[in-house]
């Protein structure tokens, strides 16, 4: 869709009318595709810098940066290789988890490393989860402590004694 604008020149004696034609005045003259510079419908992603590895894709005469299927990261600075996008790309025994250091760069990383668990407690992992248990004949909750089965008793007792605890002790 052209717009037609006419110039009126005087040459002297007479005058004369120069018509010229303007692709667009503003986007929505232009295709979805194309945005409006300068009267002209132009693609915007040839004037968009995108990141590394990353493309331009046009959306509502806007131009988007945009990283390709397979890798992830911020289209405007750079975009790598997808290790994982959720826990469900890794092992059961395994998290996606962000890199050391890097807040774009996800990849499987083992559970249980550094042990999460309390001295004397055992770490699985299973379902993407770290699981903590207190080696027999150790009790506890595993994460924060394990104790002797009468250490762990008298704790439970002096905590009763305070009135901070009910228990029940079954032989």
């Amino acid at each position: 869709m052209y717009n037609h604008h006419f110039i009126s020149i005087s040459l002297g004696h007479r005058t004369e009318s120069l018509c010229f034609l303007d692709e667009c005045q503003v986007n929505n003259d232009c295709p979805l595709s194309k945005a409006c510079v300068s009267q002209e419908c132009v693609d915007p992603c040839l004037t968009t810098i995108c990141g590394s590895r990353a493309v331009c894709e046009v959306d509502f005469h806007t131009a988007i940066c945009l990283c390709p299927p397979g890798l992830q990261g911020n289209p405007l600075v750079s975009c790598a290789e997808v290790g994982c996008r959720s826990h469900n790309d890794c092992a059961g025994n395994e998290a996606c988890q962000f890199l050391s250091g890097s807040f774009t760069r996800k990849e499987c990383q083992p559970l249980c490393r550094p042990g999460p668990c309390a001295t004397g407690a055992s770490c699985t992992a299973r379902n993407h989860q770290e699981n903590c248990k207190c080696n027999h004949p150790k009790i506890g909750d595993g994460h924060s402590s394990c104790f002797e089965r009468e250490q762990y008793i008298r704790k439970l007792n002096d905590r009763r004694a305070r009135g901070k605890l009910i228990i029940f002790v079954c032989n």
